[in-house]
């Protein structure tokens, strides 16, 4: 899951190579063993946005992409192929795997009514009964539209900053809890402590269906955050 990242290790057993992965929570693990001394991975996925703290902190090793051929331009959507996300430099540090959307999730069966904006997360029936998932690289974006502030968005004053945070509050006041992955987010809807989610990647109902919990990804009048994960060799 994007959030749950998973550094490699390559074992070699009989001449054959063996991925073994490691779980980890949040964005902030996969730096810091970027910065181990030893590096304790051979490859890690980051998220879009990590990018320009990667490169200032100058903890990347450039791939190689002779050995990757599949990874070319003729086969792969150019925004794709030298997104300045993972390329920069004239130097390639990462390759883009998946992409998506973050957005409101939500328990269809437990909320009985039809969300088809965020103001609908603000319905009594629903107080206490929501989370909020802290990523600034999605869920920011999402509460300056909800601002009116979205086509400004990063570029804001700090008295429009403030004035989002103003009118963010009746939505704090509508959750329950603040949470650090969209893993955290799985285990709250899984355990029924939550009905909704205020921008969570949409991969969530997956993971929730091996659980049998029943979740559908919702898409507002506001629209949904664009979200890239990207691999990097360590």
């Amino acid at each position: 899951m994007r959030r749950h990242h998973f550094p490699h290790r390559v074992l070699l057993h009989d001449g054959l190579a063996i991925l073994s992965a490691d779980g980890l929570t949040v964005q902030d693990d996969v730096t810091a063993k970027f910065v181990g001394d030893p590096v304790r991975l051979d490859l890690a996925e980051y998220s879009n946005g990590y990018n320009d703290l990667f490169s200032g902190m100058g903890i990347l090793k450039e791939i190689d992409l002779a050995k990757i051929p599949n990874f070319n331009a003729q086969d792969i959507y150019p925004p794709f192929f030298s997104g300045e996300m993972w390329r920069w430099d004239s130097k390639q540090w990462g390759i883009p795997w998946v992409w998506g959307v973050d957005t409101i999730v939500v328990k269809p069966d437990a909320i009985g009514f039809e969300i088809t904006s965020y103001e609908d997360l603000l319905r009594p029936e629903l107080t206490g009964k929501i989370a909020f998932m802290d990523s600034p690289l999605t869920v920011w974006p999402q509460m300056a539209k909800i601002a009116s502030y979205g086509d400004k968005f990063p570029n804001l004053t700090k008295e429009e900053v403030a004035d989002v945070f103003k009118k963010m509050i009746p939505y704090h006041e509508q959750s329950k809890v603040f949470g650090s992955s969209a893993g955290y987010m799985v285990s709250l809807f899984a355990n029924g402590e939550i009905v909704a989610c205020f921008c969570v990647w949409t991969a969530l109902p997956i993971e929730l269906a091996k659980q049998n919990v029943k979740t559908v990804a919702i898409f507002p009048k506001e629209g949904p955050a664009v979200c890239l994960v990207h691999s990097q060799d360590g």
